[in-house]
């Protein structure tokens, strides 16, 4: 006898609530969904000369990763470090907080991340599919003060509805100790690259994921 009270209450709970699982199962339910895009290369490639004093030698070389190099000659004889990182909005105005490193580079060649954030602006999905839009990169060194290396132009494609929630730039980079003239290390950036997440909306979640590859 006592199983079976136990056994009836517990039927009577359940269907008690059911009336509240119901409600709640027939309200939309609002999932964000951060998706993030293959990482992409630069279309165009230029230099900024209004910082620094050293221009880089065969930009155009990092579109792609292919051994092939942008080089610069670091007057010090010591290793290359990052000067700024930053990004560049439409129109050519480079912005955003410098995600630089202090660190020295390597002489093996690979790949770094910058940023993994909105870099301090409040960036849209029309900033990303701006063709102007990109990153702005140059080094520095004790002696060694380097123009900007400009790449732009990735080709994303978000919806304009789109919520932007990240930006990451990885450039694949080296230092090439004794290999410049008279023994300088040569600087050299092989490829750049650039990655977007975003939240879509509700309504395009499925087409904005496959036009933003």
């Amino acid at each position: 006898m006592e199983k079976f009270l136990s056994g009836l209450l517990y039927y009577f709970g359940l269907i008690s609530t059911l009336p509240v699982l119901l409600a709640n199962t027939s309200k939309p339910v609002n999932i964000q969904e951060l998706i993030c895009t293959q990482a992409k290369s630069p279309n165009v490639i230029s230099q900024n000369s209004t910082v620094g004093f050293v221009s880089w030698s065969g930009e155009d070389n990092i579109r792609e990763n292919d051994e092939k190099y942008a080089v610069i000659s670091n007057f010090s004889k010591k290793h290359t470090k990052d000067a700024e990182v930053r990004l560049i909005l439409p129109g050519g105005h480079i912005d955003g907080e410098n995600k630089s490193y202090t660190t020295d580079w390597t002489d093996i060649p690979r790949y770094v991340s910058y940023g993994g954030d909105l870099w301090g602006l409040s960036l849209t999905s029309g900033d990303i599919n701006n063709p102007g839009f990109g990153v702005a990169f140059r080094i520095g060194g004790d002696v060694v003060q380097s123009h900007y290396l400009m790449a732009s132009d990735f080709g994303f494609k978000l919806l304009d509805d789109a919520s932007v929630s990240r930006v990451t730039v990885e450039v694949k980079r080296r230092d090439a100790s004794g290999v410049g003239e008279n023994g300088r290390t040569l600087a050299s950036v092989d490829h750049i690259r650039m990655t977007v997440c975003y939240t879509p909306s509700n309504t395009n979640k499925g087409f904005n994921s496959l036009r933003s590859k």
